[in-house]
């Protein structure tokens, strides 16, 4: 469905611009008797031949360097997918090496408390000993929360079942030239996401109509990026509906979203991922497509 519209909306600016040239032909060829001077009617023609053809040329142009942005922004995301595998294989190893580290010590801690004579002393190395277990315990290796994207409604079963997300949506544009949204985060894992926050993007040349309800623009922060903090996302549960007002410039038929987020009990996320973005394809002509609208979901 995804190519079907994008090859549908890289075809209409030819389309009306072949048929724009069409209709100047057709009408020169209708009013051709009028002009009396050889040299006139030459020019005529001259003129619309090279109207047409810089038409042509421009949109040829301009589908170019949409082409270059696109290419650009997949190797932006490549980058930041890299970056993100790099730095969770980072965090693993770190983990890895201070959970030994913190064993090491405890082991120590546990020599050294028999060899110490007096009570006071022991009792003192009694509590390291039981505040190196509790650290050793909370960085072991274990499973961890992430969060994904989709769009609202979504189809989100009673667990064990995994909730189906929505990735794409399809909606026209408001009179004010926006398009309304509703879109949330969902922790499909069996672990709780826990004191954490959402950094939610919208494309760079678009525009917040609204403010999304309880985010923030943080300061330093660029126009498109809005912030929220979270308690809790239970497992296999949603956060609230987000929803959004944004209006695109005029010659963007897709609007890329996409979130990062962090939390104390979460994988380590760098930037956006197919799991985390989400795109809405723009109809400019007022036709709303029809959508089928998944059971009913469940959030938090």
């Amino acid at each position: 469905m995804a190519r079907i519209m994008s090859w549908f909306f890289n075809v209409v600016p030819y389309a009306l611009a072949l048929g724009a040239i069409i209709l100047g032909g057709v009408e020169i060829r209708k009013n051709w008797h009028e002009y009396k001077e050889r040299w006139l009617k030459n020019t005529v023609a001259t003129v619309f031949v090279i109207v047409g053809l810089l038409t042509i040329v421009s949109l040829r142009h301009d589908q170019a360097e949409k082409r270059k942005a696109d290419e650009k922004a997949e190797q932006q995301m490549s980058a930041l997918r890299a970056e993100a595998r790099a730095a969770n294989g980072a965090q693993k190893e770190n983990t890895k090496l201070f959970t030994e580290w913190s064993k090491r010590m405890s082991d120590q801690v546990g020599d050294l408390k028999a060899e110490v004579k007096t009570e006071k002393l022991q009792k003192k190395l009694a509590e390291v000993q039981a505040e190196l277990l509790k650290t050793q315990k909370a960085m072991a290796p274990g499973p961890k929360a992430e969060l994904a994207f989709t769009f609202f409604p979504f189809t989100n079963p009673p667990p064990p079942a995994k909730p189906v997300l929505s990735k794409q949506v399809t909606l026209p544009l408001d009179s004010d030239g926006s398009v309304h949204v509703d879109l949330t985060a969902v922790n499909p894992t069996e672990v709780d996401a826990t004191d954490g926050e959402i950094n939610l993007r919208i494309c760079d040349r678009c525009k917040f109509a609204k403010e999304p309800e309880r985010f923030a623009r943080m300061k330093g922060w660029g126009e498109t990026v809005r912030f929220a903090p979270f308690t809790n996302i239970h497992a296999m549960e949603a956060f609230r509906t987000i929803t959004l007002e944004v209006i695109p410039p005029e010659d963007l038929n897709r609007i890329p979203i996409s979130f990062a987020y962090r939390c104390h009990t979460c994988v380590l996320q760098v930037g956006s991922s197919d799991a985390t973005s989400g795109s809405i394809y723009i109809i400019r002509s007022g036709l709303r497509m029809k959508t089928t609208v998944p059971a009913k979901t469940r959030s938090q």
